[in-house]
């Protein structure tokens, strides 16, 4: 699985981060991405995040 992070700025001028997931599935055969979809306030916390979706979509699934 791969993990990004990505610091953004809304138009108020807040700063957040956001995560994204990326990971195969179908016996290898597809790739799956996810994007958390909540305003995470560190980086740390966007990756635990993404990798939470990952799960409940399926990585991991044998």
């Amino acid at each position: 699985m791969t993990v990004q992070t990505v610091e953004k700025t809304d138009a108020l001028g807040a700063t957040y981060w956001q995560g994204r997931a990326m990971f195969r599935i179908a016996e290898g055969r597809a790739r799956a991405d996810v994007v958390t979809m909540a305003r995470h306030g560190s980086r740390e916390n966007a990756e635990s995040a993404a990798v939470a979706l990952a799960r409940r979509n399926g990585w991991g699934a044998s």
